[in-house]
Formats: C-alpha cells, structure tokens, sequence
C-alpha cells in the first residue's frame, strides 16, 4: 500500500443490462477520456434506532437504508474521429454512448456517406444513395469551390435520394464531392436505458461501480478559444466497492481536442434553406436542461425502479454576443421572430462537432461591452423543431429541440 496520487484514475462506462445491478463483467464498456478528475459521490442513508435508553448517553447503532450516488464527468466535446463515407462503418464512441443516455435518442448507421450527383444548389440535391440518412440527420460536405471549407448542415428533407438543408452551404457541391454522414444524439421523450460505471484508482483497493445511471444535468463550455468542454451529472441508484476488476490501458477512440476557433455560427431565419448570415460574437452560452426523476418502489432497486424523463421548458437557454450594429434583434424579440441556432466547431470530416437549435426565440437583448466595443448580449430560449419535414407520425429526431451532431 502506497500514498495515492489524487488524479491518477480510470473510468469506464457501458449500458446498464439490467436496472441498478451489478453486471457479469465490463466486457461492453467504453474507456472515457476524463478532463481532470470524475468525482463520485457515495451515500448510505444511515437510519437513527430510536429505541428508549436507560442511560442518558446511550446510543444504540443506526441502521443501513438506501444507497444514492452521484457522478459528475467532466470531458471533452469532440467528435469520432473518422469521416463517415459510403463505404465507412461507425465505431461506437464513449461520448456518443453518454449522449444516447443523457438525451435518449442516437442515429447512427454503416456507411452514412454519400456524393454528390450534378446540378446541386447550395442549399438542395441529389446524393448517390440516401438509404442511409435522415430526416433530422446531418452531412458535412467540402465543395470543391470552397477552397477546403468542410460545412456540416440538418438534412430537413429527404425525398429518397434529394437532401434540403436547413442552411446554405458557402457553394453548391460539385458532381462527386464526398457528402459524410455524422452521428446525431437528440432529444427522446422517454428513454428508460441507464449507464453503469466503473472508477479505478492506481491502488487495486480504489475501485468503486456506480448503477443505475440518469442524468441530472449537461454542461457545455464552449468559450472562444478553448477547448470544446463538456460535464455531464448522473445520479445513481447503487454503489458498490470493489477489488476483482482489472482493465487493460485505456483506449479512447476520437478525434483530437478540438478548441474553439474557425468556427461558424449562424443564427438564421428558421425555415429551411435559410441563406448563410455568420454571425462574430465574442461569447456563446448555450446550456441544456435536461433532467430525469426516480420511479419509486418498494419493490425496486435501493427503492427505485427507473428513470423518467420530466420536461423542463424551455429545453435550452442560451446567449450570444454580437457586435452592435442596428436595431434587428430587438425587432426580432418585439415580432416574436423565429430564428434557428446552428454552432458548428471544426473544419474536419470526422474531428468536427455541431450544435443544433432548430427553433429559438428572443427574449432579451441588452446592451454589453465586446471587448472595447459596443456590443449586445442576446438571450434566446428553445423550442421544437417544425421545420424539419415531418413524416406522418414525426420521430423523435425529426422535431428535437436540440439536437448533438458528430461529424
């Protein structure tokens, strides 16, 4: 037995096979790549005996009741790594594992790529296969005329192999241009899967597992050159301490830490094929509240037998500040003009990361110094998706609010 170092530590999660017990093995688990450290927080609720005593001074034991965890993980915000071609298979990724759990909901399919047939426009064509992409879903495409300019656009319909997307690209794609697929996390109503985890340290007695898995929270930092920050909180049903796992050097998978710059920013008129208006802001927040609440039992795990997901509008809160230049926000929030927010980090198929609100609303507009310049803080909250095509029954990814592409 040694002193300890504090940060030496490895983490792993994996879906949860059955709710709030401890699994066979970790034989499906994914290496998380941790900014820092993962603090879990362990309680057993201790239940007083209060027995009547003889003795003023006597105290008989408490009693062991339920167990509670929390688990906060702080990560980075990148994407797979790989650029999703026709012929390109998807490797699942720790982050995108964690995104299906914290929001519900994960698209992703072999060989979501594609290219480009002739006659595109900037904003609608054909691809040689649509078979693979959706509504709701996302392609990155480099237009030969771009000069190396990889732009990742929503597909807002999808009429077998005809894309509309809900921005204009810079050019219109050339005959032939490689359209990658991308990862797509969204919003689900009502997703019941729970993570499990495991935290080693560098001693063999340091290892704790955490079970049943919920999130209670996702934090993205996402400041002007910074690295592309993420912390995710979970609150857990079930602990336990343990000695007999063993875990080879861990492998993350990913592409490499993506900082925030030669990014784009568009917040645009909220209908499809919207023409590009990039936005030079010196600050973006934009903030998910996304929470679940224990379904009681007596008969459950530590008195719990799931999860439900409770709605908290709006979804998404956010701010960004542009220079001052006229008077167009406030008239936006006075007209209740509906725009769309499109944030896309990276200028790489495979290393790129975009965040999509589909539908936000004005609801302040201050004004606030950027830098030594005037500047304004506008404030917006979120809403639906109604743009995107619906199918008859609309999916889930089809009217998300928010919605995480990996591209």
């Amino acid at each position: 037995m040694s002193v300890e170092v504090d940060r030496l530590q490895k983490v792993r999660i994996q879906t949860e096979g059955t709710f709030g017990t401890a699994p066979a093995n970790w034989n499906s688990s994914y290496a998380v790549r941790v900014r820092g450290k993962a603090m879990l927080a362990r309680q057993l609720e201790m239940l007083p005996d209060e027995t009547i005593q003889v003795y003023p001074d006597a105290r008989p034991d408490s009693i062991p009741g339920l167990k509670r965890c929390t688990l906060e993980l702080p990560a980075y915000l990148d994407s797979h790594g790989t650029p999703l071609t026709g012929s390109q298979a998807w490797s699942t990724y720790w982050l995108a594992v964690i995104l299906q759990h914290v929001m519900g909901g994960l698209d992703v399919r072999t060989n979501m790529g594609s290219t480009a047939a002739a006659g595109w426009t900037t904003s609608s064509g054909d691809v040689a296969s649509g078979t693979n992409m959706r509504q709701g879903g996302c392609i990155g495409v480099t237009p030969t005329a771009s000069s190396g300019l990889f732009q990742m656009r929503r597909i807002t319909t999808l009429a077998t192999n005809t894309i509309t997307t809900n921005i204009a690209l810079s050019h219109a794609p050339a005959e032939n241009d490689v359209v990658y697929g991308a990862a797509t996390a969204y919003m689900a109503d009502n997703p019941t899967a729970t993570l499990q985890a495991i935290l080693e340290g560098k001693e063999g007695s340091d290892q704790f597992q955490a079970f049943g898995l919920a999130s209670s929270g996702m934090s993205l930092n996402i400041g002007r050159g910074k690295l592309r920050e993420v912390t995710f909180n979970f609150r857990g049903c079930s602990w336990l301490a343990t000695t007999g796992e063993t875990f080879a050097e861990p492998t993350f998978g990913g592409g490499g830490r993506g900082v925030v710059k030669d990014s784009e920013l568009q917040v645009v008129g909220y209908a499809a094929a919207t023409a590009r208006s990039l936005q030079h802001v010196a600050e973006i927040q934009i903030q998910p509240t996304i929470e679940y609440e224990e379904d009681e039992s007596t008969a459950g795990i530590e008195g719990v037998v799931g999860y439900r997901r409770i709605p908290v509008r709006p979804l998404v809160k956010g701010m960004f500040l542009p220079n001052f230049e006229d008077l167009a926000w406030e008239t936006g929030r006075s007209a209740k003009t509906p725009y769309q927010l499109w944030f896309q980090m990276g200028n790489a198929a495979g290393e790129s990361v975009a965040i999509d609100v589909p539908k936000i609303q004005i609801v302040d507009v201050q004004p606030a110094p950027k830098g030594r310049k005037r500047g304004q803080r506008v404030s917006f909250e979120s809403d639906i998706d109604r743009a995107t095509t619906w199918t008859a029954t609309p999916t889930e990814e089809e009217r998300s609010g928010l919605r995480i592409h990996l591209g």
